[in-house]
């Protein structure tokens, strides 16, 4: 009996030490982000003169589990993936995901598997790899950018553009490699209308794009996009240049979609200067109307000291089929680092907001953002 109890210790001291050993590379951090958004609008819809205004908290929680380690080939891996529940998404996200095959909204954030050898990666995953979600302008930094900041003015969405038609967001296939003064990929989804992910059969149903299963065209509307990265060797510099394109030949998704994105950011100590350019066009058989959207930006940042910075931005986005508007965008960001809670105070003015004539809007955002 003694030498039973015995093997039964030796053997739960070896579990424990084994669980300890898996889980030494494995990490898990998260945030949670509390913020308070105050707007005040005016539209040509007003026709008593009122300004409408808004006033709600906001909630972002995400919490990222990553795994780190070597193959018995000599390679790297690394493997992780995040929930993320902002504002109200976490009830409705859970009760989706308990009815269907599909992944509910908030948990297809940041997952991958990446095989690394030396300076190249080969990734599968979805919101991981290089993406032109990124606004250089926005020097300041924070949560949202000034398109986030001002939507929901009027009721209407920017047309600013901030993704670039990008389907980063989908599941796919890519490579990334370092060149040093540059980063470099290609990413490839096989279907950029669909985010979401099947169960393990793959069973069509899970995530189909076309209707019910059986009841419409086969057909993906898959998307490939590279993209470059990096300071060109130039000290306090930041470049990225983007292009993605998808065809799908169906007259239920786009036709066609193409995205362009290009911008620079360089730092001179205290003072940083930025721009960026965007092009998205998108065309549907079904309509024949191809929609093109032309975005420009560009920032001023100073850093008051290491912990606080100010930035200026100022956008401007026209599309064709709003003609006589031209969105403008201006904001102020004020950033200030607290070590492990930063805060970020916006102040936004909108102009012919969403491609609306006199559409206006002013919106003001405080976010604090604790990281663990």
């Amino acid at each position: 009996m003694k030498k039973l109890l015995a093997t039964s210790a030796l053997t739960c001291v070896a579990m424990l030490s084994s669980v300890t050993l898996s889980s030494a590379q494995t990490t898990v951090s998260g945030n949670l982000a509390l913020g308070y958004k105050a707007s005040s609008t005016s539209s040509p819809s007003t026709t008593d003169g009122k300004v409408i205004s808004f006033r709600t908290f906001t909630k972002e929680s995400q919490i990222n589990l990553a795994n780190k380690g070597k193959l018995n080939n000599g390679m790297d891996y690394a493997a992780g993936f995040s929930l993320e529940f902002d504002g109200n998404q976490g009830a409705t996200g859970l009760a989706v995901a308990s009815t269907n095959d599909s992944i509910a909204a908030g948990t297809s954030e940041n997952v991958y598997l990446n095989i690394i050898s030396g300076n190249t990666t080969l990734h599968f995953g979805a919101d991981h790899i290089q993406n032109p979600d990124t606004m250089l302008t926005n020097i300041a930094g924070g949560l949202v950018d000034i398109d986030e900041v001002l939507s929901g003015v009027n009721n209407k969405a920017p047309i600013f553009i901030t993704t670039a038609n990008s389907a980063y967001q989908a599941y796919g296939a890519g490579v990334v490699h370092n060149f040093g003064p540059i980063t470099a990929s290609i990413y490839h989804v096989p279907s950029r209308s669909n985010g979401l992910a099947a169960n393990n059969g793959g069973n069509r149903g899970s995530n189909d794009v076309d209707g019910t299963v059986n009841a419409g065209a086969d057909i993906s509307e898959s998307q490939t996009e590279i993209m470059l990265r990096g300071d060109l060797g130039v000290k306090g510099l930041t470049t990225l240049a983007y292009y993605g394109t998808s065809e799908s030949g169906s007259t239920t998704l786009a036709d066609k979609t193409t995205g362009y994105k290009f911008g620079a950011r360089y730092n001179m100590g205290a003072i940083t200067v930025a721009a960026d350019f965007a092009e998205t066009e998108t065309s549907t058989l079904s309509t024949g109307v191809a929609v093109q959207t032309e975005s420009k930006s560009i920032g001023l940042g100073y850093a008051v000291n290491k912990d606080v910075t100010v930035g200026l931005m100022h956008t401007r986005s026209d599309r064709n089929t709003l003609p006589g508007a031209t969105e403008k965008l201006t904001g102020i960001n004020i950033g200030y680092n607290l070590g492990p809670v930063a805060v970020n105070v916006n102040v936004a003015k909108g102009d012919d907001v969403g491609g609306v004539v006199n559409s206006e809007g002013k919106a003001a955002l405080i976010h604090a953002n604790v990281a663990f």
